[in-house]
């Protein structure tokens, strides 16, 4: 049987999911602009001969490029999925 003690204590546990995802979001995106401050990644991205070179190797590569992105986003979603 289902109480009102049971349905706070598991909107408290979803409270606390949401928070703890919202900190892991928070801590990955300081964490990238940190790593970003070091290595300087935004001004490597950033130049036209780097794009350039990044969209040969996708046309020249086109089949490898759209399978890996389907198995990552597979796995992003199977991940995010069966983590909750």
């Amino acid at each position: 049987m289902i109480t009102l003690d049971s349905k706070i204590q598991k909107g408290e546990k979803e409270k606390e999911m949401k928070n703890k995802k919202l900190w892991i979001f928070g801590g990955i995106i300081l964490l990238i602009v940190i790593l970003n401050h070091i290595f300087d990644w935004s001004s490597y991205i950033s130049t036209a001969e780097n794009l350039e070179f990044m969209k040969r190797i996708v046309q020249n590569n086109l089949p490898l490029a759209i399978l890996l992105y389907m198995v990552l986003t597979v796995v992003g979603v199977w991940c995010l999925r069966f983590r909750e």
